[in-house]
């Protein structure tokens, strides 16, 4: 299950970041809020925003490019990587 919520965590950003989209949003729960915290943090996000259900997660550009241009997700439900 919590490879399910990062894995999905991390197609949005990945998504939203190749459509330059000006913000996403992701389920609130506390595995993508420490994420979130952690790339806001390092400076790979603008910032983030509590709604109802989800997080509106604000994607930061640099000369009309992302920031984060992709992120991958090393380890799976089948191949545990440490």
């Amino acid at each position: 299950m919590n490879n399910f919520i990062i894995g999905d965590l991390i197609s949005r950003i990945n998504v939203g970041s190749k459509g330059h989209l000006k913000s996403i949003k992701v389920l609130n729960n506390k595995i993508s809020l420490n994420i979130i915290n952690l790339l806001y943090k390092n400076g790979l996000i603008i910032g983030y925003k509590f709604e109802f259900d989800f997080i509106l997660v604000l994607l930061k550009y640099f000369k009309n490019k992302p920031i984060i241009s992709k992120i991958k997700l090393v380890s799976t439900p089948g191949k545990k990587v440490y």
